[in-house]
């Protein structure tokens, strides 16, 4: 199973970290499932993202779920504009793992 999700639906600017935490625990509960073959965060039509939004959405997503299962199933759609955050928050908490 493959699933699409769409961050647009939380709006156009994804600036705080209860945003993050919202989303992440809907996401994590899915990046868990067997059947799941991948995962794609859609950010098409969003505008803006801030450190803390993703450090809480997806930094801590590194921090509970095993690297193997993040990079297998976890995909980005549409996230040119946001790379640059993206980047440094998954970089960031990779490095700081044991």
């Amino acid at each position: 199973m493959k699933e699409l999700y769409k961050l647009i639906t939380f709006g156009d600017t994804l600036a705080t970290r209860k945003q993050g935490l919202d989303i992440r625990l809907q996401l994590g509960t899915k990046l868990q499932d067997r059947n799941l073959e991948h995962l794609t965060l859609d950010f098409e039509g969003v505008e803006l993202v801030t450190h803390g939004f993703i450090d809480e959405l997806l930094g801590k997503l590194i921090d509970d779920i095993d690297s193997s299962t993040l990079n297998n199933k976890l995909r980005f759609k549409s996230s040119e504009k946001h790379n640059r955050v993206i980047n440094y928050v998954i970089e960031d908490r990779w490095k700081n793992i044991d």
